[in-house]
C-alpha cells in the first residue's frame, strides 16, 4: 500500500459520500411512507443477483471521477457529512415510523481482517477507517465489523481492546433467564432489543 494516511481518509470519505449520494436516490423514488423494516428488506432485495454487481460498479465509477476534482481532507468530509444528513432526511420521510432517535442506518463490512493491511505510515487501514467513521459519530449510524478469521493480533492493536473471540449464547442477564414457556412470540425474541441480552444477537 503506498498511499499515505492523508490519502487513505480522503478516499475513505470519497466511498461514503458516493455511497450515500447512491443510496439517497434509491430510497428518494419511493411513492409515500413505508416502514423502516420494509425499507430494508426491499433494499436487501434490490441488491440480489447481477444488481449487487452493477451497484458496485457504479460506486466504483463515480469514486474514481470523484478523485480526479482535487478534494482536500476537509472538504470530503464536508461533503460526505453533507451526505449522509441528506440520506437520513430522506430515510425519514420516506418511513412511516421513522422519526425517533434510533439508528437510521446500518452499515456492515464483511471480511473486516482485510483492512488490517498497513498504509505508508504503518497504520492498519482498520484504525484509519476507524478515525473516518468518527466524523459522523453524532449521526444515528450503526457500523458492524464481520470476519470469518480471528480477531488480529494484540500486538496490531492500538487500544485496550478486550481479548475476546468467543462469547457463549446463553450469558444474558439473570432477570432475563430462563425464558418462561409460552410467554413470548416469534415476533418478540426476533426484536434487537431481546436478540441483544445474548452474547452472539448475529
Amino acid at each position: 500500500m503506498q498511499d499515505s494516511a492523508t490519502d487513505v481518509k480522503i478516499g475513505y470519505h470519497l466511498f461514503f459520500m458516493c455511497l450515500f449520494r447512491k443510496i439517497s436516490a434509491h430510497f428518494n423514488a419511493i411513492q409515500g411512507k413505508i416502514p423502516r423494516q420494509k425499507m430494508a428488506t426491499d433494499w436487501k432485495n434490490h441488491l440480489r443477483g447481477q444488481m449487487r454487481d452493477k451497484f458496485y460498479k457504479d460506486l466504483t465509477r463515480d469514486i474514481n471521477a470523484e478523485k480526479t476534482k482535487g478534494y482536500t481532507l476537509d472538504s470530503t468530509i464536508d461533503k460526505a457529512s453533507e451526505g449522509i444528513r441528506s440520506l437520513i432526511k430522506i430515510i425519514k420521510e420516506h418511513t412511516s415510523d421513522g422519526n425517533d432517535h434510533n439508528v437510521q442506518l446500518v452499515i456492515y463490512f464483511d471480511e473486516a481482517h482485510t483492512l488490517f493491511k498497513t498504509a505508508k505510515n504503518n497504520d492498519p487501514l482498520f484504525f484509519i477507517l476507524l478515525s473516518v467513521l468518527n466524523a459522523y459519530r453524532k449521526e444515528p449510524l450503526f457500523v458492524i465489523f464481520l470476519s470469518t478469521h480471528l480477531g488480529p493480533a494484540r500486538s496490531q492493536l492500538f487500544t485496550s481492546t478486550l481479548p475476546i473471540t468467543k462469547i457463549s449464547f446463553d450469558c444474558a442477564p439473570r432477570e432475563c433467564l430462563p425464558v418462561q414457556p409460552y410467554a413470548l412470540t416469534i415476533a418478540d425474541i426476533t426484536q434487537v432489543p431481546f436478540m441483544a441480552r445474548f452474547g452472539r444477537p448475529l
